[in-house]
């Protein structure tokens, strides 16, 4: 841009130095000079609105860049609260899928690191990729949210399937839980399997199962923000 300006104010330049020659030659007469001086004008004030505006950023670029920064933190320790409930949860094991998205989400956030570290930084790509991070995480919060409860209401169903150990279809339905539960580490078709052979002897229990973990979880969370703002006092 500056050398585009550099090249536009040299254009400019000729130009009045044009109109001078032509002037003092009296090959023109004033008011033939007077659209040409207009239009000179509007150019350099468009030029020095375009220079204020490209000075205004530069100005800018600290407080922008320090705000991504903050933002790049904020992510990253939302990332490790979602390690950590997963490690927390001690589950056999976690899908391909589950990993691929958790390690996408890991390498963009590495990437937003290296790329607001390098030595030359756009901080408009910087602010493109961290909002591109922010949506990714948010489906991976997600994503673990429904995958630890999913997990949770298997192991609770499981226990409830015990009371009916002449129960064919129960016991059949057990067995494949377990298959997805223990080797695909698929927690949500485990769920729904037991699930649904549960509920031909008891209607509602599925949803009963997933709400009282619901509100188990709820006040948990509860509790732990009433000690958090108990710490900061």
């Amino acid at each position: 841009m500056v050398r585009s300006w550099h090249l536009q104010l040299s254009n400019l330049d000729h130009q009045i130095s044009d109109m001078k020659i032509a002037v003092n030659a009296h090959e023109v007469v004033y008011s033939q000079v007077l659209e040409p001086q207009a239009n000179i004008r509007a150019e350099l004030l468009r030029i020095e609105k375009e220079q204020r505006e490209l000075w205004q950023e530069f100005a800018e670029l600290p407080g922008r860049l320090n705000q991504q920064r903050s933002r790049l933190v904020v992510l990253k320790n939302k990332m490790r609260q979602i390690q950590r409930r997963v490690e927390r949860q001690g589950l056999q094991g976690i899908s391909n899928q589950y990993k691929s998205d958790f390690y996408i989400v890991s390498d963009e956030l590495e990437r937003s690191e290296k790329q607001m570290n390098a030595a030359r930084i756009n901080i408009d790509d910087v602010a493109r990729q961290l909002a591109i991070v922010s949506t990714d995480l948010d489906s991976l919060d997600e994503a673990t949210e429904k995958m630890l409860e999913a997990a949770a209401v298997t192991e609770r169903l499981v226990r409830k399937a015990q009371n009916y150990p002449d129960n064919p279809e129960i016991v059949e339905a057990t067995k494949q839980a377990r298959y997805y539960y223990e080797r695909e580490f698929d927690y949500t078709q485990a769920a729904d399997i037991l699930g649904a052979a549960l509920e031909q002897v008891d209607p509602g229990i599925l949803e009963r199962t997933v709400t009282l973990y619901r509100q188990e979880q709820a006040a948990l969370q509860a509790e732990f923000a009433e000690k958090e703002t108990q710490t900061e006092r």
